[in-house]
C-alpha cells in the first residue's frame, strides 16, 4: 500500500475507531469517559456513512498477522495505523493483530445506513467475546437472523473457503464475504423485494473492490469455483456473468490475458506432473475464462490478441471466434509458431524449390517484423533481418513502405507505452538491424511525439559518422522539408565534414523553409567557423525572426570579420520593434567574442539604451528592457566595448536592488577602470 494523503475527516474517524477496537485510551475498560467517547464515535461513524457507502477493515491473516488494510476511506487500500504517531505505530500494529486473532476475525464491514444502536450492539459483541471467536460468530449470526445488524458484515476465519493451494488473503476473504452475504440475502424473506434487489446489487458491485485494489482480480475469478456451487438461488454461470458486469471497461481484456497466463502455467505443470489437483484447477479456470470470453465477444471487447490467447489455450475453438477477426488471429498464431522455432521457418525458405516460392515465404516472415517489435522480441527481429540480407537487395524493406510505416508505428508505441528498460533495449537493437534499423531511426526522428524524436536522434548520434552516407542516400527519396531539416541537425551534431556536407549547408542557406535555413546556419558555422562569417552575417537580414536569432547566435562561432556587421547589429538593437529574444542572442555573441572598444560608438550607445538610460533614469530617450537576463548580459558586454559613456551609465545604475545586476555592474566598472588606467 503506497503512501496517500488521508483526508482530515477520515483521519478523525480512524483515530477514534482504532482505540475503540483495541480498548485503549477512553475505551479502556472502566474508564469514566468511556460511554461518552463511545456515543461520540458512534454518532461520527454514522454521519460519515451518510456520505460514504461503507468502511471495510481487513486483517487476521495468520501468515502475515501485522497486515491490516481499510477500504472505502481513500482511492486505494490504506493502512489504518498510518493515523497513529510513528513511535506508537509498531505497538498498535501488534495490538491490532491480537484483536483479529483473539476473535478469529478476518473482516469487518460497516455499510451506509448504520445506526448508533447497531454500532453499540456490534461494539458490545466485539468487546465481550475476546478470545471467544466461535461464540462471537454464533452470537453475531443470531443477531443478524433477528434483523438487528442489517448494515454489518463480519467474516471469521471459519468462513474462509478451504483450498489445497495458496491464495492471496484479499481473494480468500472476498470470496468468503460474497458467499456469506449472498446466502444470507437468500434467507432474508422478510425484506421487501425492492430492498432485496438493492442489497444484492450492492453486494455484487462491491465484491471486486478488494481484489481490484490489491491487484488480485485474476486470482479472485480463477477461484470463484470454490464458492459458486454453494450459493443458494444462483446458477454458477449466472453468478459469473453478474460479477463481470461490474468490471470497468478496461479490465476484461487484461483479466482475460491474466487468466490465460494462469492456464498456460497449469497446462504445462499438469502435462509434466500428471497431477489430478492441477487438472481440477485447470478445469475451473477454463470454465471461468470461457464465461469471460463469451461476454467479451458479445460486447465486442475481444481483440485479436485476446482471441489468439483464448484459442491457444483451448478456451475457444478457432471456428467460434468472430469471422472478421479470424485473419488477424491467424497471423498471431503464425507468429507464435514462428517464435517457437524461427530456424524451422528459415530452413523452409532455404529449401524453396523455386525463386517465386522463396520470395513468397521470405516476405511473409519479413511482414512479421512489426509484430516481433510489438512482442518486444528485438532479438528475433534482428535475426530475421540478418537472414533476409543473405538473399540480396530484393528484400530491402525500403521497397515495402507499408512494412516500414507499420514498423515505425510499432516502434513508436514501444517508446511511449512500455517500461524504460524496454525502450532502452529497442534503441540498442535498432542500430544492430543494419540499413533497415538505421532507416527506421531516421523515420522515428521525424515522429510527431517529442520523446520519440529525442530517442531516435540520440540513437543516430551514437551510431556516428557511418550514418552520413545513409542520410545522403535517403535524401533523394524523401519529400518535403522535414527530413532535410533533421538531416542538417544530425550532420551538425555529428561534426560531419567534407565538401559534400559543406555544399549541402551552403545550398540550404537559401532554402524556402525557415526551419531548414536555421539548421543550415548552425551547420555551416560549426563546420567552417570564421570562413562562414559572411554567410552568417547576411542571415541577419532574413525575413524570419527565428533565422535572425540563430544567425546572431552563430556569430559567436564565426566571429565578425567586417565592421559593417557591427553597424547592422547596432541598427537591429536600436529599432523600436527589436525582439527581446533576438537582442539576447546578439549580446550573448558579443560576450562570447569579447571585442575591443569600437571606433564607432553607436553600438555602445545602443547597448546603454537597452539598460534604460531614458525613461528609467528620467533623462528622456528609450525606457530600456525589463528583462533582467538581457540587462545583465548587456552590462557584461559593456565591459568589453564600453568607454566613458558606459562608465557613467553604469555608475548611475549601481544602486539597483537586483543582486545579479549589482554584481555585474561592479565587475564591469572594475574592468573599465582598469582599462582606462
Amino acid at each position: 500500500m503506497s503512501s496517500v494523503t488521508i483526508p482530515s475527516s477520515t483521519r478523525r474517524l480512524l483515530s477514534g475507531l482504532l482505540p475503540a477496537l483495541l480498548g485503549q485510551g477512553h475505551f479502556t475498560p472502566g474508564h469514566p469517559g468511556g460511554q461518552k467517547a463511545l456515543a461520540s464515535l458512534g454518532d461520527g461513524l454514522c454521519r460519515w456513512l451518510e456520505q460514504n457507502p461503507r468502511i471495510v477493515l481487513l486483517g487476521g491473516n495468520p501468515v502475515d498477522p501485522l497486515y491490516c488494510s481499510v477500504l472505502g476511506v481513500a482511492a486505494e487500500l490504506l493502512d489504518p495505523t498510518l493515523v497513529i504517531d510513528d513511535k506508537d505505530r509498531e505497538k498498535s500494529q501488534l495490538h491490532l493483530a491480537g484483536f483479529w486473532r483473539d476473535r478469529q476475525l478476518a473482516l469487518i464491514c460497516l455499510r451506509q445506513g448504520l445506526t448508533t444502536a447497531e454500532f453499540d450492539k456490534l461494539y458490545h459483541l466485539l468487546t465481550h467475546h475476546t478470545g471467544q471467536g466461535e461464540k462471537l460468530r454464533n452470537r453475531f449470526f443470531e443477531e443478524q437472523i433477528r434483523g438487528h445488524l442489517p448494515h454489518v458484515s463480519l467474516i471469521f476465519l471459519e468462513d474462509l473457503p478451504d483450498t489445497e493451494h495458496a491464495l492471496p488473503w484479499t481473494v480468500k476473504v472476498s470470496l468468503a464475504k460474497l458467499h456469506r452475504d449472498l446466502n444470507l440475502l437468500s434467507r432474508a424473506h422478510s425484506l421487501p423485494t425492492r430492498h432485496q434487489l438493492d442489497w444484492r446489487e450492492q453486494l455484487l458491485a462491491t465484491a471486486l473492490d478488494f481484489p481490484r485494489m490489491a491487484g488480485t482480480l485474476a486470482d479472485f475469478f480463477a477461484n470463484l469455483d470454490l464458492i459458486a456451487e454453494e450459493i443458494e438461488g444462483y446458477d454458477k454461470d449466472e453468478l459469473v456473468f453478474s460479477l463481470l458486469e461490474y468490471l470497468d471497461e478496461t479490465l476484461p481484456g487484461e483479466l482475460c490475458l491474466q487468466l490465460c497466463s494462469q492456464l498456460e502455467r497449469l497446462q504445462a505443470e499438469g502435462d509434466e506432473k500428471n497431477n489430478p489437483l492441477l487438472k481440477k484447477r485447470q478445469a475451473a479456470i477454463l470454465w471461468i475464462t470461457r464465461r469471460l470470453a463469451e461476454q467479451m465477444m458479445e460486447q465486442e471487447q475481444a481483440g485479436p490478441e485476446h482471441l489468439h490467447a483464448l484459442v491457444l489455450h483451448k478456451v475457444l475453438l478457432y471456428e467460434e471466434i468472430p469471422q472478421q477477426l479470424r485473419p488477424r488471429v491467424a497471423s498471431l498464431q503464425v507468429l507464435t509458431s514462428f517464435l517457437a522455432n524461427p530456424l524451422k521457418y528459415f530452413a523452409e525458405v532455404e529449401n524453396s524449390h523455386s525463386p517465386e516460392v522463396l520470395e513468397t515465404r521470405l516476405w511473409r516472415i519479413l511482414e512479421m517484423l512489426p509484430k516481433l517489435i510489438q512482442a518486444l522480441r528485438f532479438d528475433v527481429a534482428s535475426q530475421v533481418l540478418e537472414f533476409s540480407q543473405r538473399f540480396g537487395p530484393t528484400f530491402d524493406l525500403q521497397k515495402r513502405p507499408d512494412i516500414m510505416t507499420h514498423l515505425m508505428d510499432t516502434a513508436a508505441g514501444v517508446l511511449t507505452e512500455t517500461p524504460r528498460e524496454q525502450q532502452v533495449a529497442l534503441m540498442q537493437a535498432l542500430p544492430q538491424m543494419g540499413r533497415t534499423g538505421v532507416h527506421l531511426l531516421i523515420d522515428l526522428a521525424d515522429h510527431y511525439n517529442r520523446s520519440v524524436r529525442r530517442a531516435a536522434f540520440d540513437a543516430l548520434i551514437k551510431i556516428g559518422q557511418p550514418i552520413v552516407p545513409v542520410l545522403f542516400e535517403t535524401l533523394e527519396a524523401k519529400q518535403g522539408w522535414h527530413y532535410l531539416r533533421n538531416m542538417l541537425l544530425l550532420l551538425a551534431q555529428l561534426d560531419a565534414g567534407g565538401l559534400k556536407v559543406e555544399n549541402l549547408f551552403l545550398k540550404c542557406l537559401s532554402h524556402s523553409e525557415a526551419n531548414v535555413r536555421k539548421e543550415a546556419l548552425s551547420g555551416i558555422a560549426r563546420l567552417l567557423r570564421g570562413k562562414a562569417a559572411v554567410q552568417v552575417a547576411e542571415a541577419l537580414n532574413d525575413v524570419d525572426l527565428e533565422v535572425k536569432k540563430r544567425a546572431a547566435a552563430c556569430l559567436g562561432l564565426t566571429g565578425i570579420a567586417d565592421p559593417k556587421v557591427y553597424k547592422r547589429l547596432t541598427d537591429i538593437l536600436s529599432a523600436k520593434n527589436c525582439s527581446e529574444e533576438l537582442a539576447i542572442q546578439i549580446v550573448a555573441s558579443i560576450n562570447r567574442l569579447k571585442p575591443q572598444p569600437l571606433e564607432n560608438p553607436a553600438l555602445e550607445s545602443a547597448l546603454i539604451d537597452l539598460l534604460g538610460t531614458g525613461g528609467f533614469l528620467g533623462m528622456g530617450g528609450r525606457k530600456g528592457s525589463s528583462s533582467q537576463t538581457l540587462r545583465v548580459a548587456v552590462v557584461q558586454a559593456l565591459g568589453f566595448i564600453g568607454t566613458v559613456p558606459s562608465r557613467k551609465a553604469l555608475t548611475r545604475l549601481s544602486t539597483e536592488q537586483n543582486t545579479a545586476m549589482t554584481n555585474a555592474i561592479a565587475e564591469t566598472l572594475k574592468r573599465l577602470t582598469a582599462r582606462s588606467v
